[in-house]
This record gives C-alpha cells, sequence and structure tokens, in this order.
C-alpha cells in the first residue's frame, strides 16, 4: 500500500517534494515512493542520493507521442520545438492542471492508497511538526572534496553571509517569476551589516553567472565567488547552511539554504514578493526571516521573454479522477 509522488525540478524542489513526501506518510501510514521518470536527460539531475534520504525510487516508462514528434520536426522555431514534450509519461491517467499558489491544504492528510501526486508543493507548515526529522534527512553524506573543506573552513572562522543570485533560466521566465534587482541585494547586505557590526564580515556568492555579477554588482566587504561546484548543487547548499546568515533569491534552492542554517542568530533576508506572478506567497517565508520589496528590476536583470517553465501545479490522479489537494 503506498502513494506515489513525481519527483521534478531542481534540487530545491526536490527537497520540497521529499519533505512532503515524509510529512504524508506521517500521516496516512502509507509507503512513499517517489516517481524519477523525469530524471533521464541531462538538464535536471536526481540528487536526494548525496543525502541521508533513503528515498524509495521508481521510474515509469516513457511512450513517445508520434503525433507531436511530427509537429516538433516540422517546427523551424527553436523557442516552439523546445516546449513540446514528445512523450506521454502516464498515458493511462486523466491531467488537469490546477494553480494555488503555496498555501497550505490540512486535506493532504486524507490521500488516500493509490494516489499519484504531480506538483510543486513549497509550504514548510506540511512539515514542521517533524523538522528535526527532515534536517537530519538532508544531511550531506557525499563526502566534501578538498576545496570545499577549506572554502566551509573559512564560513565558520568568519561572519560568513551566503548571498544567492539566480539568473540563468530565470531570464527566461522573467515575466511570470521575476529576478531580484541589484538594489535588493545592496539594500540586504546593509540591514545585515547593521545589525551585526562585525569587523569579519565576509560574503559567499553563490550564481550560476559569475561574470555577470562580478562585472555588475560590487560588494564592499571582504567577498569571494564559489564557482568550483558547477554541476554539483548539493556541495553549495551545503556550505550555503553552514554560513552565519543568508540572502537568498526568489529560489527554492537558497530558500532551503537558510531554512537548513542552524545557526540560532542567523539572519535571513528574503524578497518579496516571491514570484511576479502570485500573490498569495505569505506562508512560504518563516516569520522571522525579513523581506524586501526590491524586486523585479528587470531593466537590470537583461531577459528573454520565451517562457519554458510552467506554472506551479498540483495533480492528485486516482482511477482517472482528479483530486485537488493544495
Amino acid at each position: 500500500m503506498s502513494i506515489t509522488i513525481k519527483l521534478q525540478g531542481g534540487l530545491g524542489n526536490q527537497l520540497f517534494i521529499y519533505a512532503f513526501g515524509k510529512a504524508l506518510m506521517l500521516h496516512t501510514g502509507l509507503d512513499i515512493k517517489f516517481d524519477i521518470t523525469e530524471y533521464q536527460g541531462e538538464y535536471r539531475q536526481y540528487e536526494l542520493n548525496h543525502f541521508n534520504t533513503n528515498a524509495i525510487t521508481v521510474k515509469f516508462k516513457r511512450k513517445k507521442n508520434i503525433f507531436k514528434k511530427i509537429i516538433k520536426e516540422c517546427l523551424i522555431i527553436k523557442s516552439l520545438k523546445n516546449k513540446i514534450n514528445v512523450y506521454d509519461e502516464f498515458p493511462r491517467y486523466k491531467t488537469l492542471n490546477t494553480h494555488n499558489g503555496f498555501e497550505y491544504d490540512e486535506e493532504f492528510k486524507n490521500i488516500q492508497n493509490g494516489n499519484y501526486i504531480k506538483g510543486f508543493i513549497q509550504n514548510e507548515k506540511y512539515f514542521l511538526d517533524i523538522a528535526n526529522e527532515i534536517r537530519q534527512n538532508f544531511k550531506l553524506i557525499t563526502p566534501l572534496d578538498e576545496k570545499n573543506k577549506k572554502i566551509i573552513e573559512d564560513i565558520k572562522n568568519t561572519e560568513s553571509i551566503s548571498l544567492h543570485i539566480r539568473r540563468g533560466d530565470y531570464l527566461t521566465i522573467a515575466k511570470d517569476y521575476g529576478s531580484c534587482s541589484i538594489e535588493y541585494y545592496q539594500k540586504a547586505l546593509e540591514i545585515i551589516k547593521e545589525k551585526i557590526n562585525a569587523e569579519n564580515l565576509k560574503a559567499f556568492i553563490f550564481t550560476d553567472d559569475p561574470e555577470w555579477v562580478k562585472e555588475n554588482i560590487k560588494f564592499d566587504i571582504d567577498t569571494y565567488y564559489v564557482e568550483n561546484n558547477l554541476g554539483k548543487g548539493y556541495f553549495d547548499l551545503e556550505l550555503m547552511k553552514n554560513c552565519k546568515h543568508n540572502i537568498i533569491a526568489n529560489s527554492s534552492f537558497s530558500w532551503w539554504g537558510a531554512w537548513l542554517n542552524e545557526n540560532p542568530n542567523k539572519i535571513v533576508i528574503a524578497p518579496k514578493p516571491w514570484l511576479a506572478s502570485v500573490e498569495n506567497d505569505y506562508e512560504l517565508i518563516p516569520k522571522s526571516w525579513i523581506r524586501i520589496e526590491e524586486f523585479n528590476s528587470l531593466s537590470q536583470m537583461p531577459s528573454r521573454v520565451e517562457r519554458v517553465i510552467p506554472l506551479k501545479v498540483v495533480k492528485i490522479i486516482h482511477n482517472n479522477k482528479l483530486k485537488k489537494v493544495a
């Protein structure tokens, strides 16, 4: 007897989905299986195996839709080609998109055996009552290499601040997601400097575009750019969570870096709103974190209009019937 949850997205989303699954297992008493069918390409990788999760994973055979394949091959516009998925991942299930922001739904405790759940479930209320267990599950078990050991030693010996600047794919979905402005990061750093008033402040910069950041954003404290963990986000997450304080982007990845930070005196700065297209994000950010409204200054974060990532959705599929959870 079990419930299956689709694992999708990058490391931050994988952590949210796993934490939801653990909470679901607690409330239902059913086994939870994580569908990792998505992680068969090169864009995203399954990364929970680097943590103390012991997740039960399954894969489904992907059936190619010949009609979609023909259309895709006939298209000239690359952006349209990228939007067409030629695979029917679960042809035996009826699907329907529902959009409900980040709100918690108490009814998740009533999900029954045999259900298949699909969606990005980003709300700590689902797993707050097992927070200590989640922290243990997200302990890194892949050993740090020598370079990262030196960085983490520096992090522990300074009044360290992790600062996450996400560009990359966010520049292609600026209309719905938005990007944190340069002013946001500068203001966030000033707030921490005023509150800490320490001489050994040091910013550790985590970004997917280090050259742009070095050229466009200047920091007036000691700064180190973490550039050695390309494709190894689990190492960056370990470094982030060991920093004394965190300035996060509107990214589930740096959200977890701050949430897993066990410094009782940590200061966490987060942007407001979280997404440009969603207003009801108040449940996503812990009340102890500080929010700044310097956001979505796209003139300073150049972007393309192409949209390649869908809206947040949650799907529960059972016997060809769909039930909304969150």
